[in-house]
């Protein structure tokens, strides 16, 4: 047979072939036929034929230790008899002829012949040893296409961790390919992948297979809390079971209760460079010397390459987080950029950093009026927050700490920390920022999280960065709701100097707008186009100031002329308003609120969707509070007389759809005309 055409497998057939021709040759009973790994001098069964099946049962044994070591250089067998000092074959019966196949110096294999009733001679033996020869070449040709299927078999595994390398990115998939190409290497049940994390100096387990199935849930490890890892990451070079276990030995059991005491054991860090990015370590709870040399160098080349594919992995998750993080920002700045009201700014971004960021719980705090508490202004949805706790004194716990400091106050463990406020349970983590323009603090944005140390320094920065948008706009939202509050000043002083000519009708204008606006709210009319309607409502009666109090004051009918007085007060009101550039805006709604949706208003004879919405929701509401207020020419009528009046109106004086939302906003019961 030419051994180099064979493949392995007709090797080994051909290898028991010649071994069952040399039992009858010899008169041998049974042999054993081992291969044996030079570096470490382990022998690894390979076959055996013969009645006694005894030696088979030991798959791995070690030269010195488990059997004697034959003198290789002249090739000389050994004769072991009964009751010998080694154990494996103190009860073997008869004789064990051990002979050694060596080639180039070296031991490369065991022939191990049982004779169980024959007693050898040293002439027997030396022939019995080139009865053997064949067998020696059989097994160094099988040794040599091993090497190579070995060989073959690390080069495609290699080829396809380089593949990995280059197109896998996402990390639990890779890892799941780690572990499959890991099993084409040696078989193994138990693997572990760990990542270094830099700031907490640990191992954090991202990947954990127990007995052939997948674990979660493993806690990160601290590395000075575990010799055999604070050995692992000095030396930074592979550690086998020996040096595993002489360590176990070394270090006080105590402190190795996360680490594994097994038979066979494997840890190999993950490096780029002189780059340290965590540690990948295989074991076997039962099997002695599973990871020869040619496993460790081929796990080695595995190692290395992993490490390339968990570098990019990561690289391409930090990028696609920094993305993330840039949209949030973005999205953050142009939702609330034009937002006007501080509420709504505040919760809009509480929303928006919800949906992005989820798992968190976050709060912005404002001070109150008195600057003596800081008060709840937005949260997450469907917190329950303590009620003690609603709203905490200015410089009270965390939060209070980063007002008075004015800087981030990160706590990883909560219960650690004195000033901690427990005002949500389960609470582990916080982390609470002040919102700071110029000097000025004007609040603190708080997140909290179930999970300790939940915060790294990437979401910290993007936090960080948050507040300080956040607190841009909030600063210009407080601006122009402290203008907005002198300009209403102002204006309801103009309102009450109008009001102070017609005594019947004090109020009238702030009770209109109260209405209007919760109507507007129950229609669903967008924020800006309320804001007008506020500021229309306060003033959509100013044109009066033009109108003489005997006019507005007189205690019965008016005459035509009268009543042609009265009737200019729209356009009066809007002509004093169209010349203040921020009330242009209101001057249409103003001008047509006196309107009727079938056309038979004044000033303009407007009907239906010609006439502002906004004019025709103050029509209503100017009706309403006019029936149900005293006047100088009659009583108030009740609310539902009102409403009576208010729905014989609708579709001619008043819009019928409008007319419909007001009396269910007013709580009506009575049903008339299919209301």
């Amino acid at each position: 047979m030419k051994f180099q055409r064979a493949s392995l497998r007709e090797v080994q057939r051909y290898l028991n072939d010649i071994a069952r021709s040399f039992i009858k040759k010899s008169g041998a009973d049974s042999i054993a036929i081992y291969t044996c790994d030079v570096k470490t001098k382990l022998l690894y069964f390979l076959t055996s034929v013969g009645n006694d099946i005894y030696l088979k049962n030991a798959k791995i044994l070690r030269l010195g230790r488990d059997i004697p070591v034959p003198t290789t250089s002249k090739r000389f067998p050994l004769l072991l008899k009964p009751g010998g000092k080694y154990k494996l074959f103190s009860n073997i019966p008869g004789r064990i002829l051990i002979i050694p196949v060596v080639f180039n110096g070296d031991t490369i294999g065991i022939l191990m012949v049982q004779f169980l009733n024959r007693k050898l001679n040293a002439e027997q033996i030396s022939k019995i040893n080139k009865e053997s020869l064949m067998l020696g070449v059989c097994l160094h040709s099988y040794v040599i296409l091993k090497t190579m299927s070995d060989e073959v078999t690390g080069l495609k595994m290699v080829d396809d961790i380089n593949r990995i390398v280059v197109t896998e990115l996402n990390p639990e998939r890779l890892y799941n390919k780690m572990y499959e190409q890991v099993k084409t290497i040696v078989r193994v049940k138990n693997l572990r992948i760990d990542l270094y994390d830099r700031e907490k100096n640990s191992l954090n387990p991202v990947f954990f297979i127990h007995n052939g199935k997948r674990e979660d849930g493993h806690p990160q490890i601290i590395i000075g809390n575990s010799k055999i890892l604070s050995e692992i990451f000095r030396r930074r070079k592979v550690m086998l079971s020996p040096e595993y276990k002489r360590l176990l030995k070394k270090f006080n059991r105590a402190e190795l209760s996360s680490d594994m005491d097994v038979a066979s054991f494997i840890a190999l860090p993950l490096m780029i460079r002189d780059n340290f990015l965590g540690v990948l370590m295989c074991w076997d709870k039962y099997r002695k010397n599973i990871f020869t040399n040619s496993a460790v160098r081929f796990l080695k080349l595995m190692a290395n390459q992993s490490a390339i594919a968990i570098y990019n992995a990561r690289l391409f998750e930090q990028l696609n987080r920094a993305i993330n993080d840039l949209t949030l920002l973005y999205q953050i700045a142009y939702h609330i950029s034009s937002i006007l009201s501080i509420d709504t700014l505040l919760k809009t971004a509480v929303d928006l950093i919800d949906s992005a960021l989820g798992n968190l719980i976050t709060t912005i705090l404002i001070p109150d009026e008195k600057n003596e508490k800081l008060e709840i202004k937005a949260i997450t949805k469907n917190v329950k927050i303590k009620p003690e706790f609603e709203s905490v004194l200015l410089y009270r716990g965390i939060v209070g700490e980063a007002m008075k400091t004015k800087r981030l106050i990160y706590v990883a463990d909560v219960e650690k920390d004195e000033k901690y406020v427990p005002a949500i349970d389960g609470i582990k983590s916080e982390i609470a920022i002040p919102l700071i323009s110029g000097t000025k603090v004007l609040g603190v944005i708080d997140f909290q999280s179930n999970i300790k140390a939940r915060f790294d320094l990437m979401t910290i920065d993007l936090l960080d960065d948050i507040a300080h948008r956040i607190a841009t706009f909030l600063e210009n939202a407080i601006l122009y709701e402290k203008i907005e509050k002198s300009y209403t000043e102002t204006i309801k002083a103009l309102v009450l100097a109008m009001e102070v000519k017609d005594s019947y009708t004090r109020g009238h204008s702030e009770r209109v707008t109260e209405l209007a606006m919760k109507l507007a709210e129950r229609i669903g009319i967008a924020d800006g186009r309320k804001r007008l309607l506020y500021w229309a409502g306060l003033l959509h009666d100013i044109g009066k100031i033009g109108i003489s109090e005997a006019i507005l004051n007189k205690p019965g009918a008016l005459d035509e002329f009268e009543f042609s007085e009265i009737k200019r007060h729209p356009v009066e009101g809007a002509r004093m308003l169209e010349q203040i550039e921020g009330l242009k805006e209101v001057v249409p709604i103003i001008k047509h609120h006196h309107e009727n949706f079938d056309g038979t208003g004044y000033p303009d004879g407007l009907k239906e969707n010609e006439i502002p919405l906004e004019s025709r929701i103050l029509a209503v509401c100017d009706v309403y509070d006019a029936l149900t207020t005293i006047r100088s020419y009659r009583k108030p009528f009740s609310s539902e007389g009102a409403m009576d009046i208010i729905e014989s109106f609708s579709g001619n004086r008043l819009d019928l759809d409008i007319v419909k939302e007001f009396l269910k906003m007013m709580g009506r019961k009575k049903i008339i005309r299919g209301f």
